[in-house]
């Protein structure tokens, strides 16, 4: 079928790969909800989520809801990278994340029958936008749950060995030994410490790589944020 969030004007592009409104719009409120839940009562009297973000002052070069959309296109940029690299190397979606997948649609179907919507879609477009389709949704759920689990491949495979571990270990011996005051001899508790930490390391790394192949355009012009019906009521 037709996909009417292709009608719109890109605001994000990556080769083929195109971004519209609508899909940002996606991102941005799961953004904009996750903050305000886990960071409203800290920024209470700092930030006021009854009343648009674009209002409020984040610092004197921007508002709360450009920083927002921000870290929104770094969530965007972060996510692609990750499922772009998966379906070059033929990473399938695993079970247990698709089971995920499932039940957050499961979750908005049930939040649209209970809020009187005719259908999931509608429930969609009251909530993203008049583009907003299921089609699309599902297309960014699925990103999303592909993403997360590619990432998580990556982490498990960037498991150093011993040698790697303890190489590692004694060029910042003496910061560990500062830190967790632990015993040099006490091989177990360091090498699994420095092991973690190389992990980390190392997949850091892997991931910025894979990110760096990947350019990313934004057209900030053709940026339209519309908030979810209800949202300052």
């Amino acid at each position: 079928g037709v996909r009417t969030a292709r009608n719109e004007q890109p605001v994000l592009v990556c080769g083929e790969y195109e971004l519209t409104n609508t899909e940002l719009a996606y991102y941005y409120w799961s953004e904009y909800f996750y903050f305000s839940e886990a960071y409203g009562d800290y920024l209470d009297g700092v930030v006021d989520f009854t009343k648009p973000l674009a209002d409020q002052p984040y610092d004197n070069q921007q508002s709360w809801e450009t920083y927002l959309l921000e870290e929104t296109l770094n969530t965007v940029r972060d996510t692609m990278a990750m499922v772009f690299r998966a379906e070059e190397e033929g990473f399938a979606l695993p079970a247990d994340y698709d089971a995920t997948r499932q039940q957050v649609l499961l979750n908005f179907s049930v939040a649209a029958q209970e809020g009187g919507y005719g259908s999931t879609e509608a429930y969609l477009q009251a909530s993203y936008g008049k583009n907003a389709t299921e089609e699309t949704f599902r297309a960014y759920l699925h990103n999303a749950h592909l993403a997360a689990a590619y990432a998580d491949d990556l982490l498990a495979r960037s498991v150093p060995t011993d040698e790697e571990t303890r190489a590692f270990f004694a060029r910042r011996q003496s910061a560990y030994e500062e830190l967790y005051e632990i015993d040099p001899e006490d091989e177990t508790t360091w090498l699994e410490l420095a092991r973690q930490d190389l992990q980390q390391e190392n997949y850091q790394n892997a991931f910025l790589t894979i990110c760096s192949d990947y350019e990313f355009l934004v057209n900030y012009d053709a940026v339209r944020l519309t908030p979810p019906k209800g949202l300052y009521e």
